[in-house]
């Protein structure tokens, strides 16, 4: 049960950072003083998503389920 639970982790975490790099490229439309707000909230929400990548890639590897 735990793997299937990790490995959808991942899987959401994987889609949902491919999401976000898709809208920061689509951002070259706004106007530059939102582009900045925009990719640097977006920077802090890939980064979390990494974050959490690596602590459930971690668990997966290191078998700890």
């Amino acid at each position: 049960f735990m793997k299937t639970y990790v490995n959808r982790w991942l899987e959401s975490l994987n889609l949902q950072i491919n999401n976000l790099a898709d809208i920061q490229e689509d951002l070259v439309r706004y106007p530059h003083e939102q582009k900045e707000l925009f990719e640097h909230k977006i920077q802090e929400a890939i980064s979390f998503h990494r974050s959490l990548e690596t602590v459930f890639s971690n668990i997966k590897r290191n078998d700890f389920l």
